[in-house]
């Protein structure tokens, strides 16, 4: 059970954020109940969910703890209730970002 996975995922540094970051994906599905976005620092291998979105949502902006790499993901959710669980589609390509 598997459903196509967001694309063109893109990572800048937001002003409006101070110093934070956006990110900006296509939503290749029509099916999802929202999408998850996970980071990491880039010296560490260590994932950790910073968000989950409503469906049909394509751009999230927020802080980050520090300074630093990091880098991101995003995966779409959707709720089957004749199983009772999330599925998952597979991750988007991963994007770097640099915070001062």
């Amino acid at each position: 059970m598997n459903f196509t996975a967001a694309s063109a995922l893109a990572a800048t540094v937001s002003q409006a954020a101070f110093h934070g970051v956006k990110l900006t994906w296509v939503d290749n599905t029509n099916n999802e109940n929202g999408f998850e976005v996970w980071r990491r620092p880039v010296a560490s291998s260590v994932w950790t969910k910073v968000v989950t979105t409503f469906a049909n949502v394509t751009s999230v902006t927020f802080g980050n703890p520090t300074s630093g790499g990091y880098v991101y993901k995003v995966r779409a959710r959707r709720w089957v209730s004749l199983l009772q669980m999330w599925i998952y589609s597979h991750w988007s390509a991963e994007r770097y970002v640099v915070l001062q």
